[in-house]
C-alpha cells in the first residue's frame, strides 16, 4: 500500500456519470509524475469515491503527444476547440 509521500494526486478535471466519473489528475508516485485518466465508484453508503483499474497513467514526458493526438481527433470529428486567452 502507498504512503502519503509516495502517491500524491492533484484532479484536474472530472466527468461525472450514472455509475460514477472519470478523473484527470496529475500524479505523483514515488517521486514521478505522471497524468491520470481513471474512472472512479462510489459504493453504496459511502461518500468517498474509489479509482478502479479502468484508466491509464502516462509519464508525463508523454503529455505533448497526448495533446497532439487529442488535437487531431478533435479535428476529424469536426469539434473546434477554444482558444486559451492571452494572460499577459
Amino acid at each position: 500500500m502507498a504512503t502519503q509521500q509516495e502517491h500524491d494526486s492533484t484532479v484536474l478535471a472530472t466527468w461525472r456519470r450514472p455509475d460514477g466519473e472519470t478523473r484527470l489528475s496529475l500524479t505523483t508516485y514515488k517521486g514521478k509524475q505522471y497524468v491520470d485518466f481513471r474512472q472512479f465508484w462510489t459504493p453504496d453508503g459511502e461518500d468517498e469515491s474509489r479509482p478502479t483499474k479502468k484508466g491509464v497513467a502516462l509519464h508525463i514526458e508523454a503529455i505533448p503527444e497526448l495533446i497532439a493526438g487529442l488535437v487531431e481527433a478533435a479535428m476529424q470529428c469536426g469539434i473546434k476547440l477554444a482558444k486559451k486567452a492571452d494572460t499577459e
